[in-house]
């Protein structure tokens, strides 16, 4: 059984729908899916092996990215198989009809079609025609834009809608840089062509968000990108908007909501987890930043998960 959480559908063409969603694959089994539609799939928790149409794609897990662009049947296997493995991933299924027949902007010849520069949906064909794993994909700015979706989900207030469609929209479009930036004979370019300012913030936003389970120092930020604490919390302020502590305090309550929804965790040990010092830093602060204790979150989200049934396989290597 998977439970399926911040729904929201239908979104602006040429997606779908996006939800986040668990399952819990039992020892000893294995998880099919059968595709349809292109997909993304973020990997917040969990690690397996992946097989598509009997090829092996090899392991994906936390941190991962997962694009999924053509039907297909997928098959996924606990990498510890000695024990039950959860999955949490947040998908965004993109409409195949709009992807097929739809365009954004009308340019079309009439001979070679719409222009991919012009036109959203022809961008996202050219774009996406593999399965494709990008380990590590989910960077800081892809978890920044996965979080601006989950919170414009919990919200639902006038326009998110339309909120969602645009974040998913930029997702898009970073991850086909990364695609573009990862192709054989790219040459991405050296600092002098980037203003040392952005790559310093940019940098350290990533930083953070690899590093946000642990007590961490402004020296020791600092050391990363190379300048000194007061020069770092100036560019970071003036880029940003907030310090690289409120920036770090929002990654880990947005790492504290995920654990909360998806696992049976106690509050001591997400808090843990999360990089906060204690339970009762975490709740107080928690309930600072959302307004509601980590308990009634769970509880609310809980109110609003579907239940939808899954596919196990028996893996037979375990048999």
């Amino acid at each position: 059984m998977g439970e399926s959480f911040n729904t929201v559908r239908p979104i602006e063409p040429p997606f779908d729908f996006v939800d986040e969603r668990v399952v819990f694959i039992p020892r000893g089994r294995q998880l099919e899916v059968n595709n349809s539609d292109l997909k993304f799939i973020l990997f917040f928790e969990g690690a397996t092996d992946l097989v598509v149409d009997e090829r092996v794609i090899g392991p994906v897990g936390k941190g991962d990215l997962l694009i999924v662009p053509r039907p297909c049947r997928q098959l996924y296997t606990p990498r510890n198989r000695r024990s039950e493995e959860r999955l949490h991933i947040m998908r965004i299924v993109f409409d195949p009809a709009t992807l097929r027949d739809g365009t954004d902007s009308g340019r079309n010849d009439g001979r070679t079609g719409p222009d991919p520069e012009l036109d959203f949906p022809a961008f996202v064909r050219k774009s996406f025609k593999v399965v494709r794993v990008l380990p590590g994909g989910l960077s800081g700015r892809l978890f920044e834009l996965a979080m601006a979706i989950r919170s414009e989900s919990e919200n639902a207030a006038p326009s998110h809608r339309f909120r969602i469609g645009a974040y998913c929209r930029l997702m898009v479009t970073e991850v086909a840089r990364q695609l573009s930036e990862a192709a054989p004979g790219h040459d991405p370019g050296n600092l002098s062509k980037i203003a040392a300012q952005s790559w310093a913030v940019e940098h350290t936003k990533q930083f953070l968000f690899e590093n946000r389970g642990r007590a961490l120092t402004l020296s020791e930020v600092a050391w990363e990108v190379k300048l000194s604490g007061e020069h770092l919390c100036r560019c970071f302020k003036e880029a940003t908007g907030v310090t690289v502590f409120s920036y770090l305090r929002t990654l880990r309550i947005d790492a504290a909501k995920g654990l909360l929804t998806s696992s049976k965790f106690k509050i001591t040990e997400i808090a843990e987890r999360c990089g906060f010092g204690s339970s009762s830093v975490f709740s107080r602060t928690f309930q600072k930043v959302t307004g509601s204790t980590p308990v009634d979150y769970r509880r609310s989200v809980a109110r609003g998960i579907l239940f939808q049934n899954t596919t196990l396989q028996a893996d037979s290597r375990l048999l």
